[in-house]
């Protein structure tokens, strides 16, 4: 395979790691929800974690299969890692953020509406 070939490779391996962290933020709204962050259900974390990983290896491998990659090589795998990387650093944060505010408002709606239930209808 050629430089450019390679470099193509990798930039879509990098893409590929953007795609995964992307998809990270997904199973960490799971354990928020779940309540994994404050300490309890640990092992819905570790499960969530498991199954993050299990996904990502498939989706990496069908990547590799799509892009026809060829073979097992360093810098696709230091691509998916640095897409990773990148994706942390620049968007986390602010994905973070806005999982954050949903999620309250979200359970300030649910308590409302909990106390709407409970407390008897005036006429």
């Amino acid at each position: 395979m050629d430089s450019v070939g390679q470099l193509r490779c990798f930039l879509l391996a990098v893409g590929v790691g953007f795609a995964g962290g992307i998809f990270y933020e997904t199973i960490s709204f799971l354990r928020l929800l779940f309540g994994c962050r404050q300490g309890k259900n640990k092992a819905v974390a570790v499960v969530l974690d498991i199954l993050f990983w299990i996904v990502f290896a498939c989706f990496c491998v069908f990547a590799e299969n799509l892009f026809k990659f060829k073979g097992f090589r360093i810098y696709i795998w230091s691509g998916y890692a640095l897409g990773g990387i990148i994706y942390f650093i620049f968007l986390h944060r602010i994905v973070a953020f806005f999982e954050n505010v949903c999620y309250n408002k979200a359970t300030k709606l649910v308590k409302k509406a909990k106390n709407r239930e409970k407390t008897p209808k005036q006429r």
